[in-house]
Parts: structure tokens; sequence; C-alpha cells
């Protein structure tokens, strides 16, 4: 009898502890199941995740695909503009050698050119010579022949109508011309003491008074002076007829 209530009670036991770990692996099942169901919530959730993230990286991947099309674009217009660029180094290069060669040209354009203004210079120079002596000629010839006082008569009117008059008619005998002041003050004091030494010496006519002074002498005189040739023997004969006239009333008086 005691041996079958044990028997009994271990029996009971067993299916008690059986019942016990059914319940508590049901208990896991359970937990296992909601921890599965959480997790597959979590997966979703996740997963989700992810597909936004891969359609985002799509977007971006065609922006970056768009991106590289324009940079190629750019890239190949940068291209165009760098070839375009190249051409024009080429052009302006061309155009440079271009500039180069016509300036040589213009080098020796203008060398060329100093030397023709040289020799027109020298063959003005020449003829400048040539016509003084021509002018000269004519003078020497036209104080050396019988017309010599109609000459210089002209010459005195020429001084006579300068700006300022270096000679004017006598008042109470119009064909003979004397000194104004300017006339006076025009005349060279080296001049005037060749003049006054001549006729000291000897008395001489103004024609052969001209030619002892020199032509090409008073020439240069003229030119020194601005005038014309004319104008300075006009000036000389006036001044040696007033130092005739002085000496006359000199002489007068002494007598």
């Amino acid at each position: 009898m005691a041996i079958s209530s044990i028997a009994l009670i271990i029996s009971a036991s067993g299916t008690i502890i059986t019942a016990v770990a059914l319940i508590v692996a049901l208990i896991n099942i359970r937990m296992s199941v909601a921890a599965n169901r959480e997790t597959t919530t979590q997966i979703g959730q996740v997963t989700q995740i992810l597909e936004k993230i891969s359609v985002r990286n799509e977007q971006i991947f065609q922006g970056f695909e768009g991106l590289s099309a324009r940079l190629e674009g750019i890239s190949m217009h940068n291209e165009q503009i760098f070839q375009s660029f190249e051409g024009l180094s080429v052009r302006l290069e061309e155009i440079s050698m271009h500039n180069e060669q016509i300036s040589r040209i213009f080098e020796g354009l203008s060398v060329r050119l100093e030397e023709i203004s040289m020799r027109n210079e020298q063959t003005g120079q020449r003829l400048a010579v040539l016509e003084e002596k021509i002018e000269l000629s004519t003078y020497r010839e036209e104080l050396s022949g019988l017309a010599w006082k109609t000459k210089l008569r002209s010459c005195q009117r020429q001084a006579a109508r300068h700006e300022p008059a270096y000679v004017e008619p006598q008042p109470n005998e119009p064909i003979r011309y004397i000194l104004t002041n300017e006339g006076r003050a025009f005349l060279p004091a080296d001049l005037k003491e060749d003049i006054i030494s001549i006729l000291t010496e000897e008395a001489t006519e103004n024609n052969v008074l001209l030619l002892i002074l020199g032509l090409p002498y008073l020439f240069r005189k003229a030119q020194e002076k601005r005038v014309e040739l004319d104008v300075l023997l006009g000036v000389i004969t006036c001044y040696a007829d007033e130092i005739r006239q002085d000496s006359k009333t000199a002489r007068g008086e002494l007598a």
C-alpha cells in the first residue's frame, strides 16, 4: 500500500514536471514567436529603409549620370574652345610675322627715304649755290653795265617800300633817297666801317663800291638780315651817299 502510494506520488510528480516543462516551452515558443514577429517587423522596416535608400541611391546615380553627361559636354565645349584658341594663336602668330615683315619693309623704306632726303638736301644745296651764282652773276653784269644807276635806283625804291621803310625820298628832291632811323640801325657796324674805309681811300661810285665789298659777302649779309639783296643794296647806296655828302660839307666848312 505504501509502495503504491509512493509510486503514485512519483508518477504524479513526473506529470507535474512535464506539465511545467510544457508550459515553460509554450511560453518560450510564444516569446520566440513574438520576438520573431518583432524581428520580422524590424526586418520589414529595415527593408523599407533599404528600399528607400536604394531608390535615393538610384536617383543620386541618375543625377551623377546627368552631371557626368553635363561635364562631358562642358569638356567637349572646352576642347572646342581650346582648339579655337589654338587656331587663334596660330593666326596671331601669322599676323605677328606679317607685321614684322611689314615693319622690316617700313624700316628699309625709312632708310631709303632718309637717303633720298639727304640726296634731295644735297641737291637743294647745290641748286641754292647755283642759283646764288647765277643771281650774283646777273647783279655783277648789271652793276658793271651802263644802266647800273637805274638798277640801284630800283634797289632804293624797294628799300623805301620795305616795312619798316629803311630809306625815304628827300623832301626837296623826290628822286633821291635818304636813310631813315630804321635804315641806319639796320646796317651792321662792321659793314658801315668797310663802307667808310673804301670811300675814304678812293672816290668810288656806288656800283664800284658794291663790287669791292663783294656780292657774295653782301648776299650772306642779306640772308642774315632776312631781306632781299635789292633792299640791302638800296640801304648801302643811301648810306654811301650820306657819307659823301657829310664829307663835302666838312670840306666846305674847312674851306
